[in-house]
């Protein structure tokens, strides 16, 4: 799909998580369709750098969505810049490694709060300005939780709840003319993830792909761009998966 470079201009869209891996390229490639971008991210120096390279179309705003009492004030600083919020991108996450048979509750709550929580209340402090500009949700989820993938338990909970919620927040507010879905993507190579990548791993998740290629973040941003563009309108509720037909 091709798009105009303007197609986002003069829409705000805040980004969550968008120093690094997927987010940092969905705020290039939001910025470079002319949106005005707001990220929040508490990678201070690369999301810093990051707004710096891009230029005047890009806010940083430092801020732990974990500390979900902080979000309101995270999102007010965003709209000091570039008023109201017209495009919510909920990406923030955190895939550590754990088991269930020792994890602990405070462990549990904390991951629970980073990959769920906060796109609850991200969602919820955004949602008057959403209505009234006919605004539209993406939450970035995962395919793990369809694999029933072991080893993070907690994440996939949160990105199975994720979906339930899509679905749950479309009935009530897609009649007040809100497009809300989400993305669940398979293995995106990131930085990040190249620290579980090896040649079993590759030949694994690739044995279990149609498309016999991993998965880029470029194929995500693709994805989103057309679910915030009115390209889209029609659409709502939905978990799109991306992941070079593995589930």
């Amino acid at each position: 799909m091709i798009f105009v470079n303007s197609i986002f201009k003069g829409r705000h869209v805040l980004i969550t998580g968008g120093a690094n891996g997927i987010g940092s390229e969905l705020v290039k490639q939001f910025c470079s369709h002319g949106g005005n971008v707001s990220f929040i991210d508490k990678d201070n120096a690369t999301g810093e750098k990051l707004a710096g390279e891009i230029g005047v179309t890009a806010n940083y705003i430092y801020g732990d969505l974990y500390e979900t009492e902080s979000i309101p004030c995270l999102i007010d600083k965003a709209k000091e810049k570039f008023g109201l919020i017209n495009i919510l991108i909920n990406n923030a996450a955190l895939d550590e490694r754990h088991s269930i048979t020792d994890i602990s509750p405070r462990e549990w709550n904390c991951l629970m709060s980073i990959n769920l929580t906060q796109v609850v209340f991200t969602f919820q402090s955004c949602i008057d300005d959403l209505i009234s500009s006919s605004g539209k949700v993406v939450n970035i989820s995962s395919n793990c939780f369809l694999l029933g993938l072991a080893d993070y338990p907690a994440y996939l909970a949160a990105n199975a709840s994720i979906s339930a919620l899509t679905k749950s927040f479309s009935r009530e507010f897609g009649p007040k003319g809100i497009n809300i879905n989400s993305i669940a993507p398979g293995w995106v190579i990131t930085e990040r993830q190249k620290k579980w990548l090896n040649i079993e791993s590759s030949r694994k998740c690739l044995g279990e792909q149609s498309l016999k290629r991993h998965i880029t973040p470029e194929d995500v941003s693709s994805a989103c761009l057309y679910l915030a563009s009115n390209a889209s309108a029609a659409i709502c509720g939905q978990t799109i998966v991306i992941d070079g037909g593995r589930v």
